[in-house]
């Protein structure tokens, strides 16, 4: 019987495992698999350990690993209901109970099914129900429960919630441990968005034995003791997550330049994560624990350091721009031109301009009545228009207000002065102003913050992702001032148009040209619309029905780069080219797409720029009073 290739070599294999050696027969198989001889080892030295590992270079695999942190003391007993409530942070989501519930209750009651685990430190429940075929309910329901425990002249309260249509619901009553003749009531109600409906009680008293369990119509009730020591391995998970959260408040540096200010998606700096983890440890050993007071001190001391900087940054920003006596301010790199009018909050406001604000946003001005009042002036070389719903002032969009103090404010388009009457701007009438025109706007600050938190001084922010001029043959800044364009030649033929245009880096960021995929990095993207296209308002004809956006009835070809000039010679792309700041080079564009109805005249039509969004600043403030 023929052997396959390799049995010489299993055959070897066997006899080195069976002799134990490893030098001569171990070269033998890998020069059967065709392998080279290995390197020789160098000689091992004989001295001791320590010898030998001083002589090694220091690794991360030889230094000794980090000293675990400290343990956290262990308090030596738990408090109480009234202790826990007086301990409670404002910002509790448990607002109706003394300690909120822990996240992980049917792993509790589960793990409590045996002998108690230390001393009782509360209660861990079950609520069951079946209200099929049961009055107004049938089946499922967004279960929540109310608790009332009676001892002697003690009565304890709390509330839990349970998920969604489901029929059963675990959660506990921590720092009470039950005496003989306590008695535990029990509320299910089924949860809704306007009114909660009851649907029973039960109630039970405590024979010293548990589990304690009570009958309904329609629920069952098992309530088992808490221990101590169950709880205190339970904490370690959220303890972990808690801190960790902590942490990346404490890495949060406030960034005005950067869309959410630098706190994050939510705009809190992580403050809703650490808030519920915490949470999540009082559930477990009540808010006047130690080691919850000092997560709650940590997390205060992090959110008024962040306000602290954040409203910094906002005196920084003020002192860099003019007043609105000073003149209009442009933004949005100089496509419009703003101008605060008015800025002012109480009843006066209040009474002129209840009937005028926006009817979502009129139970926030009831609370805190101010009304911003700025001039928009128009210097994109096309009109643009002012759209409630996307809150966006042609270019500018996401206006947001801050304080000095640090809080933060939406702001809410709600009319436009015209003839010195207030008309509603909405999503059925959407103002479109024309080329060098002014147009006259109201806003509304719109936040939960304490009302003196909307007194000025204040800075409005908006961002843009682009930029229109009228005038391309002239040096244009683009991206906050990051980058200055310039169109030198529009050529056309039967085969399409190109764009001759020169690009300068003007600032400190990174500016370069992908010649593979032929785009402008960080992404440039240029179109030529015609300004005469445009819709344009008709009197008499401002409000009714609903009318698609501006922007989306914009039609125009874009350009895109392919080639370098020098000296008057096109020279396609052969390897991507990176601008050093102040830098200048003359680019081709290849248009793609039809050209536009009226004609290709450069002189006659409007550059239009996508970028990405960038911020642009205004002061806000009273207007002066006028001189005598």
């Amino acid at each position: 019987m023929p052997h396959s290739p390799g049995f010489g070599r299993v055959a070897l294999g066997c006899l080195l495992l069976v002799a134990g050696c490893s030098g001569g027969l171990q070269e033998m198989l890998r020069e059967l698999d065709g392998e080279p001889a290995p390197r020789p080892r160098p000689a091992l030295s004989t001295a001791g350990p320590e010898a030998a590992a001083s002589k090694l270079p220091a690794s991360p695999a030889t230094e000794k690993p980090p000293a675990p942190p400290p343990l956290e003391p262990i308090p030596e007993r738990l408090g109480t209901p009234a202790s826990s409530r007086a301990k409670k942070p404002i910002w509790s989501m448990a607002s109706e109970s003394y300690a909120p519930q822990p996240t992980d209750r049917h792993a509790l009651f589960v793990a409590s099914s045996g002998p108690l685990q230390g001393e009782q430190v509360g209660l861990i429940c079950r609520l069951g129900i079946n209200t099929k075929n049961h009055g107004d309910f049938d089946g499922e329901a967004d279960l929540s429960v109310d608790v009332s425990i009676t001892q002697g002249k003690e009565v304890v309260r709390c509330r839990a919630g349970g998920p969604e249509d489901t029929m059963e619901m675990w959660f506990s009553v921590p720092l009470v441990t039950l005496e003989k003749g306590a008695k535990v009531r029990v509320t299910s109600i089924d949860r809704d968005l306007v009114f909660d409906d009851g649907i029973e009680r039960v109630a039970a008293t405590f024979n010293g034995s548990y589990p304690l369990t009570a009958k309904g119509r329609v629920s069952q009730l098992e309530c088992r003791p808490l221990g101590r020591e169950l709880v205190e391995r339970h904490l370690e998970q959220p303890r972990n997550v808690a801190d960790k959260a902590l942490a990346t408040m404490e890495a949060v540096r406030p960034d005005l330049s950067e869309r959410y200010f630098g706190l994050g998606m939510g705009g809190d700096s992580g403050a809703w994560s650490a808030r519920s983890a915490i949470e999540n440890l009082a559930g477990l050993v009540g808010w006047d624990d130690p080691r919850v007071e000092r997560r709650v001190e940590r997390l205060a001391a992090q959110e008024k350091r962040i306000k602290d900087e954040l409203g910094a940054a906002v005196e920084a920003m003020r002192g860099k721009l003019e007043a609105p006596a000073d003149g209009p301010t442009p933004m949005a790199d100089g496509g419009i031109a703003v101008r605060v009018t008015s800025y002012a909050c109480g009843p006066d406001v209040a009474k002129k301009y209840r009937k005028h604000v926006a009817f979502k946003t009129r139970d926030e001005f009831k609370e805190r009545p101010c009304v911003l009042g700025f001039d928009v002036v128009n210097h994109t070389g096309a009109p643009l228009e002012v759209d409630e719903f996307q809150g966006r002032i042609g270019p500018l969009k996401n206006l947001k207000m801050i304080s000095s103090a640090g809080a933060q404010f939406d702001v809410q388009l709600f009319g436009e002065v015209r003839e010195g009457k207030i008309r509603p701007v909405g999503f059925d009438h959407r103002p479109v102003v024309p080329n060098g025109a002014t147009i006259r706007l109201l806003a509304q600050p719109v936040g939960k913050a304490d009302p003196a938190a909307f007194a000025s001084p204040l800075l409005l922010r908006g961002l843009h992702g682009g930029r229109r001029t009228g005038k391309p043959r002239e040096w244009t800044s683009l991206s906050g001032g990051a980058i200055a364009l310039r169109v030198t030649d529009l050529t056309c033929t039967e085969k399409g148009c190109v764009l001759r245009a020169a690009l300068r880096r003007s600032g400190s960021a990174r500016l370069a040209i992908n010649s593979f995929f032929r785009r402008i990095e960080p992404p440039l993207w240029l179109r030529l619309l015609d300004p005469s296209a445009f819709p344009a308002p008709k009197p008499g004809k401002d409000k009714g029905g609903y009318v698609r956006p501006l922007e989306d009835r914009v039609k125009g070809p874009y350009f895109e780069p392919f080639a370098t000039f020098e000296r008057n010679v096109v020279r396609p792309f052969e390897k991507d080219i990176e601008l050093a700041p102040g830098q200048t080079v003359e680019l081709a564009f290849a248009m793609k797409g039809e050209p536009l109805p009226g004609g290709m005249d450069l002189d006659k039509l409007v550059l239009d720029t996508s970028f990405d969004e960038v911020p642009s600043f205004l002061r806000v403030e009273p207007a002066p009073a006028p001189q005598p």
